[in-house]
């Protein structure tokens, strides 16, 4: 599943989908993404976004894995900045 600009600010349930993809040049600041790993099954986020960073690290980072039941919030700090933030899980 690849993430478009109508998927900003809103409840993105994924079921079924083992990867989730975030593209650059797509959101810009302000813009949140709130994924819902509905399923029984790991998924990956990877991004594509240059500068994307697991909240609490220093790291650039270009996949995280969540697991089912699992909530992951990415917010972009601007277009080319996105921080992600991986619920309990």
């Amino acid at each position: 599943m690849i993430l478009e600009k109508q998927h900003a600010n809103k409840l993105i349930n994924i079921e079924n989908s083992l990867e989730v993809c975030i593209p650059s040049d797509e959101f810009g600041a302000g813009d949140a993404l709130i994924l819902f790993n509905n399923s029984k099954n790991c998924s990956v986020l990877r991004s594509l976004v240059a500068k994307t960073y697991r909240s609490g690290f220093a790291d650039l980072i270009t996949t995280v894995e969540f697991p089912p039941m699992c909530l992951v919030n990415a917010i972009f700090i601007d277009s080319d900045t996105v921080v992600i933030t991986k619920g309990v899980g």
